[in-house]
């Protein structure tokens, strides 16, 4: 998990705490979005190379 999706999930933490449950949706939304979307360099090159592979 990278450094923004932890500053995501505290700041949903805080936001349920505070009973704001809209921007605790949104929130979890960007952070569904960060955590799934974020691929290394590397895992890519991995990825890319394998695929090229296959064909």
């Amino acid at each position: 998990m990278n450094d923004t999706c932890i500053k995501l999930v505290a700041r949903m933490i805080l936001n349920t705490m505070a009973g704001r449950q809209k921007q605790t949706w949104q929130l979890y939304e960007k952070y569904l979005r960060e955590r799934h979307l974020y691929v290394t360099i590397g895992d890519y090159i991995r990825w890319r190379n394998n695929h090229e592979q296959a064909n």
